[in-house]
């Protein structure tokens, strides 16, 4: 008889177990990982709002908030192409890759593209 393998102890199975408490099995299992993903993401946001100029609660609350829905949307194909490329189970980078979308905002992007587009734009001085 062969040895049983041990369930895998990561963020993600820790959740769809506790979601398991309140729901069924089957909503567990997609409750669970969108748990992670909003608490990476809300963690991530919320060090993003932290490095903005100073704005008001909501303008701070919406901030957080729209780069939250950034993060639902955007982790988990972000997720699974680098659980591709890196070749670990997709359970173990749904929180780091929502933290890290959540995290790098509208601001580091936006200078991203600047610096790209500015590179290959003619200069009016020429």
């Amino acid at each position: 008889m062969a040895p049983q393998t041990p369930p895998p102890i990561d963020i993600v199975s820790l959740a769809i177990a506790v979601a398991a408490l309140l729901f069924s099995p089957e909503l567990s299992a997609l409750i669970g990982p969108y748990v992670v993903i909003l608490i990476g993401a809300t963690l991530g946001a919320a060090w993003g709002a932290s490095r903005r100029a100073p704005t008001t609660r909501a303008g701070s609350l919406l901030y957080v908030g729209g780069m939250v829905c950034v993060a639902v949307l955007v982790t988990v194909p972000a997720a699974h192409l680098s659980a591709r490329f890196l070749g670990v189970h997709l359970h173990w980078l749904l929180g780091p890759v929502a933290a890290v979308v959540g995290g790098l905002g509208p601001d580091y992007l936006i200078d991203k593209l600047k610096g790209v587009f500015a590179a290959k734009l003619p200069r009016g001085d020429d």
